[in-house]
């Protein structure tokens, strides 16, 4: 519910606090709360790990505190990052880009203890990535895979107005030369709206929660979804341009900024422009092959083992 606030009530207010820590007296607290710093050190003290790895701020900020004989490594899991992470006390950071980079230089982490090796994603995500290929030649239809809905549904209820515009148009007239397979995760209602409109129509696939994002990400040209990192990552570990249905707010603003930048991918923001992408891509690949740059210059897939291989050499220091 946080996050659909932030994302269509105060979004300017979530993107301050994020990228500025306003909200830093509050983080601090939270860090320091008796029942949050007892529960992770009963972690600690269960596992006796040689490495922590931290994907989150706040366990992070409250390990970095403390006296340990294990190393820790921050792990951002977005493009950017925001401003509660621990500039002292963490032994390493993994980002996902030069700019999060650049941005905890300003902070006063030190480049030594920086490394951009992206974002870390399933392996099936590079596996497949020899097998990705650029939209076919002059013939073959294109493909759209629209991700409108995962595991927890609420993040994506922001979304729900424009896929519901763009089922209701291809409903009204499909698009000749253009395959689409919808996932709505755990988005039942909208799901069923789907289902109304255009169930039996052979252009077009309806999922729910789906186990085999990286086959449906390879199937596609293009990926249409909103900015979360993990979502962004996963595709661009496939060689596949985005399309982001919103630009979000904090850490998802930042992650559009750094896409649309790179030439990963572009800002669509309704059903229209969604379609036109598709009816572009019908006749016309070359701007699509090149996003396929931009990707290159963001895309990640082997970053779950190169920070393993990174936190093997902490514990071997």
């Amino acid at each position: 519910m946080a996050l659909v606030l932030s994302n269509t009530i105060l979004p300017r207010a979530y993107t301050q606090a994020w990228e500025s820590g306003s909200m830093r007296a509050l983080f601090a607290f939270t860090a320091w709360f008796p029942w949050v710093r007892l529960r992770i050190n009963q972690i600690i003290q269960a596992e006796q790990p040689d490495v922590v790895i931290c994907t989150h701020a706040l366990p992070c900020a409250v390990l970095a505190k403390r006296e340990r004989k294990f190393a820790l490594l921050g792990v951002a899991t977005d493009f950017q990052v925001h401003a509660y992470w621990p500039p002292r006390g963490v032994d390493g950071y993994a980002v996902a880009s030069a700019p999060a980079a650049e941005r905890m230089q300003k902070r006063g982490v030190p480049a030594s203890k920086l490394r951009v090796l992206g974002i870390p994603v399933q392996p099936e995500f590079g596996c497949l990535q020899s097998s990705a290929k650029p939209p076919a030649g002059d013939s073959g239809p294109r493909r759209m895979l629209v991700i409108t809905g995962g595991g927890r549904n609420a993040p994506y209820v922001p979304l729900y107005p424009k896929i519901l515009r763009l089922l209701n148009l291809l409903a009204r007239e499909p698009l000749d030369g253009v395959e689409w397979c919808f996932v709505f995760g755990r988005g039942d209602w909208l799901r069923l709206q789907a289902e109304k409109r255009l169930a039996g129509r052979a252009d077009v696939t309806l999922l729910g929660l789906s186990g085999e994002m990286p086959m449906l990400m390879d199937w596609a040209d293009l990926v249409v979804t909103k900015p979360g990192g993990l979502t962004l990552a996963e595709a661009l570990a496939l060689q596949k341009p985005v399309l982001l249905l919103q630009r979000g707010a904090g850490q998802e603003a930042a992650n559009t900024q750094i896409v649309v930048e790179s030439g990963a991918g572009m800002l669509v923001e309704n059903a229209e422009a969604v379609l036109e992408a598709a009816r572009r891509l019908t006749v016309d690949t070359s701007w699509v092959n090149a996003l396929a740059g931009g990707v290159t210059r963001l895309a990640r897939p082997a970053a779950a083992h190169e920070i393993a291989a990174w936190a093997e050499e902490l514990v071997n220091q």
